[in-house]
């Protein structure tokens, strides 16, 4: 952080009765946000520095209380620097919680479910300041993959008709995705980002973390993210159970469409994600994500049996098969 900015940080906490001495590190994430923790009063520092948009943070936590689900309370900002005090949850992450006791993993999935299942009757109408998840928006997120992972494995940049194709097949296999019902969309929906807050059961007790990026989209999307955890393998019978507790509430002549749109934009995400770990790597030396590659290729490969990807499929069994699938020798 520079110097300047670590000026405006003190400022901005002397201003509210807070100690910067009494900062320390909590977190960050891929992008450039970072978080602190004060402990007398107990409060999360957000630091989030242009381009990221502190603003869109505080709309969805507000809307997602409205909603009854447990976001972080606001409790003071300054938006023209980027900085934002916020309730702090404490440690207790769901993958924190299954490190240490594995035989809650059902019982947490459960919540998580849950907690998807009241914002999907609730987030019925979108809001003016949520975006629309576009076959654009998900066009600029597969490009990632091709725009990093490609470079790192082969040494170059992808010529343009190869890109070209790659964008054509992806977007005639979005545009095959059948209709579900939509829905807020967090998008980074799974055990990092969700905690047990007060030692309260149930949604009550499910604290929401990282969702400044939501948009509105089909309500599937969450359910893979979830279920389909880049970063950890999950109890196939749990994921066959959360699955068909998500189908019991849609009409059995519509579960294959939406097991078929969870097929073609789950495809996309770990795509996408492939591309961000990557990037991650590339650009942060952050190499920590890349062994997660291989689990991203295997739900790929999952998705890949439909025919609405075969499209898809043929381009990556042409240009990047099985044998180029592999973690980039950075």
């Amino acid at each position: 952080m520079s110097a300047p900015r670590i000026i405006k940080r003190d400022q901005f906490l002397q201003t509210h009765s807070l100690e910067p001495t009494q900062l320390a590190f909590l977190a960050s994430d891929m992008s450039l946000r970072q978080y602190y923790r004060l402990n007398a009063p107990k409060r999360v520092l957000m630091d989030a520095p242009a381009p990221e948009n502190p603003k869109q943070f505080i709309q969805v936590a507000k809307y997602l209380q409205h909603c009854g689900l447990r976001a972080p309370s606001i409790l003071e900002h300054c938006l023209e620097n980027g900085f934002v005090l916020l309730e702090d949850f404490g440690d207790h992450t769901f993958t924190a919680i299954l490190k240490q006791s594995p035989g809650r993993e059902k019982e947490l999935y459960q919540t998580s479910m849950a907690v998807l299942r009241h914002l999907h009757q609730h987030a019925i109408e979108r809001p003016s300041f949520i975006p629309l998840y576009s076959i654009e928006r998900l066009l600029i997120e597969t490009e990632i993959f091709i725009d990093w992972y490609w470079k790192a494995v082969t040494g170059e940049n992808p010529k343009p008709n190869i890109k070209e194709d790659f964008q054509n097949r992806w977007k005639k296999a979005f545009k095959s995705c059948p209709l579900t019902s939509q829905s807020l969309v967090l998008r980074d929906f799974h055990v990092d980002n969700l905690m047990i807050v007060d030692e309260q059961d149930g949604i009550k007790g499910c604290g929401l973390l990282d969702f400044q990026d939501a948009l509105w989209g089909s309500v599937v999307y969450d359910v893979v993210s979830l279920l389909e955890d880049a970063r950890r393998d999950i109890t196939p019978a749990v994921v066959v159970e959360m699955w068909q507790y998500f189908l019991d509430e849609i009409p059995s002549p519509e579960h294959q469409n939406y097991k078929t749109a969870a097929a073609i934009l789950g495809a996309g995400r770990h795509t996408k994600i492939i591309g961000v770990f990557t990037r991650y790597a590339v650009r942060q030396g952050k190499k920590d994500y890349l062994c997660h590659l291989p689990r991203l290729w295997k739900y790929l490969e999952k998705c890949f049996v439909i025919p609405e990807l075969q499209g898809v499929k043929d381009w990556f069994d042409y240009h990047l098969p099985v044998h180029q699938q592999n973690i980039p020798a950075l």
